[in-house]
């Protein structure tokens, strides 16, 4: 009578074990990995761009956010390494997933890579902080919860910072483009469409 009865019981926990890991989100920790592994990288290339802007740079404001970015990010980079040796057993290494955003400023005027510079870093931005509304979602992990929280935070304001920071020399006129496949003059039709 013992017998089946212990076979039972272990026969409950392992379905009660197969339910859990098949009907949980994706497995919370191949997202909190893959998190770390994108955003590493993302945030190695806008302390990279922010510096190679701080050479150039002359407008105060540009200056004072790349110099913000180097320093909440450079910061940021060394936290999720210590977790991620921590966590998955092996010192973080680049995967060659991430593809890189910015666009190279060498070459240019500083007027020039200012701008290219603050226009790529509004999108560079926006990209980290949908990643980290994402990982908010699915993470147990409390500190990378707080880290996302402070992603959102700051790269938000830094997004408005950024927009504002554009003088008015960027500021190129409209051209009609309405998205990334249709363009013609703003109110007229799309020379791409056929009538």
């Amino acid at each position: 009578m013992k017998k089946p009865a212990l076979l039972l019981a272990a026969v409950a926990v392992l379905v009660g074990a197969a339910a859990y890991f098949t009907t949980r989100p994706k497995d919370a920790f191949a997202s909190d990995r893959a998190f770390i592994e994108e955003m590493i990288p993302h945030h190695e290339e806008a302390v990279s761009s922010s510096r190679e802007v701080l050479a150039v740079a002359k407008d105060a404001d540009v200056r004072k956010i790349a110099g913000a970015i180097v320093g909440a990010q450079d910061k940021e980079i060394a936290t999720m390494k210590g977790w991620y040796s921590e966590w998955f057993g092996k010192p973080y290494a680049p995967t060659g997933v991430y593809r890189s955003m910015m666009k190279p400023i060498s070459g240019l005027s500083v007027s020039e890579a200012e701008k290219t510079y603050v226009t790529g870093m509004i999108a560079h931005h926006e990209h980290a902080v949908a990643m980290a509304e994402d990982i908010r979602k699915t993470t147990s992990r409390a500190e990378l919860k707080n880290l996302a929280n402070d992603v959102v935070r700051t790269q938000t304001a830094e997004i408005e910072e950024l927009r504002a920071a554009r003088p008015t020399r960027w500021i190129t006129p409209r051209t009609g483009c309405r998205h990334s496949g249709e363009r013609g003059t703003l109110g007229g039709e799309s020379p791409l469409k056929k009538a």
